[in-house]
């Protein structure tokens, strides 16, 4: 989905790295949704990360519940690059 670059695949590619964040911490710790596993796991990830981590989450969140949010096209790369960190200090295999 990166490659293409369209809009409509990095948002895509957004929603799918989020999805693979909330299964590998499904692995990891308990919690009913996302934002709370994020929360458990805080200890999981460096400071910084963990806090790019919750910024992409919220991008993900705002694109798929607000009606007419169309982030920028650096802000879905950022985003889906810091989930990607993320999955890599986690020691996922990507």
């Amino acid at each position: 989905m990166l490659k293409g670059g369209s809009p409509s695949q990095m948002r895509q590619a957004l929603i799918s790295a989020d999805k693979t964040m909330d299964a590998a911490l499904k692995d990891l710790v308990s919690g009913s949704g996302m934002g709370e596993r994020l929360k458990y796991a805080k200890n999981l990830f460096s400071p910084d990360t963990y806090d790019k981590i919750w910024k992409a989450h919220k991008v993900r969140n705002n694109l798929v519940h607000e009606a007419g949010y169309e982030p920028t096209y650096f802000v879905l790369k950022s985003s889906i690059e810091d989930l990607k960190r993320g999955l890599i200090e986690l020691k996922v295999n990507l």
